[in-house]
């Protein structure tokens, strides 16, 4: 199903935090067991320094995806009237992102480590989904399923 589109998962990180989510996730206990478990997997990748510059050139390259003169333009001008640097920030990101080091990733799985046991856990999804699996949850809010 993941393969056709039918649900799929990400993760982001950013100045306000790191985020691992999955959208129209019919598994969603099966999906934070998963989750919880990204930290062991980057613990055990034996990544060299020669693989992580391979990611680290894909995420470069999804940082300065091109985009028409028209969205450019319109991003130019949004973050002008609203004072955000975002290029700024892209820069720095590109910086912080060709800086990494495959002696970093142990690092990140302890910080991830300690992310999973202390987030935050959010699931926006249909109604069944979530009380099917609702024994994961502390509370659930209602207000927009109605």
């Amino acid at each position: 199903r993941y393969k056709y589109g039918a649900y799929g998962a990400e993760s982001s990180i950013s100045d306000s935090g790191f985020l691992l989510f999955s959208y129209r996730d019919p598994e969603l206990l099966n999906t934070f067991r998963i989750f919880s478990k990204a930290s062991d997997f980057i613990k055990k990748a034996s990544l060299t320094q020669k693989d992580l510059d391979g990611y680290i050139t894909s995420i470069y390259s999804k940082l300065q995806e091109p985009v028409s003169d028209s969205a450019l333009m319109s991003s130019k001008i949004s973050r002008y009237l609203s004072e955000d640097y975002e290029q700024e920030k892209t820069l720095r990101t590109m910086k912080e992102v060709k800086s990494v080091k495959a002696e970093d990733l142990s690092q990140f799985a302890s910080y991830l480590d300690m992310l999973i046991k202390n987030g935050v856990r959010v699931v926006v999804g249909s109604a069944e989904a979530i009380y099917d699996n609702q024994t994961m949850f502390d509370l659930i809010i209602t207000e927009f399923m109605k």
